[in-house]
């Protein structure tokens, strides 16, 4: 195992989260709904696009502004992962 100094890769800097670690209860400091996004795709953080961070932001904010106590889903009703035909061909 080599140390991370000044002169390390990206790769050997990098810090990976398993899913598995969610499971066991693992957290740092993101939002809940998060969490349950990340896990519920089945996806590492890394892996969100940032239009992703925002959609979870807003509805983070818009659950917590009008005091909603909105859960994963209601998240999952108004945002779905889709296949459009023809897209990025």
């Amino acid at each position: 195992h080599e140390p991370c100094g000044e002169g390390a890769t990206a790769r050997k800097r990098a810090i990976k989260f398993h899913l598995y670690y969610f499971v066991l209860g693992f957290t740092f400091p993101i939002l809940r709904i998060f969490q349950e996004v990340i896990c519920s795709m089945k996806y590492a953080p890394a892996q969100c696009s940032p239009n992703a961070v925002c959609a979870m932001v807003g509805f983070s904010n818009l659950s917590r502004l009008f005091d909603l106590g909105l859960t994963i889903n209601e998240f999952w009703y108004f945002f779905e992962i889709s296949h459009k035909e023809a897209w990025g061909s």
